[in-house]
Formats: C-alpha cells, sequence, structure tokens
C-alpha cells in the first residue's frame, strides 16, 4: 500500500538552517528531501516556512507519483574538539545567541551548510 501525507509528515526529517552572512535571515533545507528548501527573516520564521514547503514538496511527490525517501537515520553523534581563536568563539556565541540556538547546534548548522 502507497503511503499518505499524514505518514510522511510523522517523520523526523531533518532540517538545516543556514544563516546567510550577506543577505542576513536564513535559508533551510531537507538533505533527505531533494530541493526542499526554504527561508525566512529569523529562525522561528525560516524553521515554519521550512514546515510548509516540506509539506507542498510531499503533496507534490505524491501527485507525481514521485519516490519519497524516508530520513536518514543516524546512529550516533560524533564529537569533534578544536581549538579556535578566542574572537572567533566570541563571534560564534554571540551569532548563536541571536539566533537562538547553542553555539554546538549553530556550528553544526553551518558546517552542513558549507558541505551540503
Amino acid at each position: 500500500m502507497r503511503n499518505n501525507l499524514d505518514y510522511y509528515l510523522s517523520l523526523k526529517y531533518q532540517p538545516i538552517l543556514v544563516p546567510d552572512i550577506e543577505e542576513g535571515g536564513y535559508g533551510v533545507y531537507y538533505p533527505d528531501l531533494p530541493g526542499c528548501l526554504s527561508c525566512g527573516e529569523t529562525v522561528e520564521e525560516a524553521l515554519e516556512n521550512a514546515e510548509d514547503a516540506k509539506r507542498e514538496w510531499i503533496i507534490s511527490m505524491l501527485e507525481e507519483n514521485r519516490t519519497i525517501p524516508e530520513p536518514t537515520e543516524y546512529s550516533a553523534k560524533t564529537r569533534m574538539t578544536i581549538s579556535l581563536p578566542a574572537a572567533l568563539k566570541k563571534r560564534l556565541s554571540e551569532t548563536a545567541a541571536d539566533s537562538g540556538l547553542s553555539v554546538e547546534e549553530y556550528c553544526v548548522n553551518l558546517l552542513s551548510g558549507a558541505v551540503g
């Protein structure tokens, strides 16, 4: 039996939030949903818009009878320790706080956006 919209919306797709350094605001994409992306002026707006984009992306794929990938499951997180110049650490901390994210979440989002 073919899965329906409610089934796919119940799955936990991981959004990746990427700050737009040049224009301001944030972009969001879902690595498991190719071409599904959105943006917003604030973190909250970007994530809300991303949820809407995800819903519309899934609806479109269902209407076109196309395959919808299920979320990738990651078995574990890997810890990495790096040394940062004090000025960079301060800037990351301030920007993360402005975004409503922890420094770790903010750095993961930056790295995810950089490597796709």
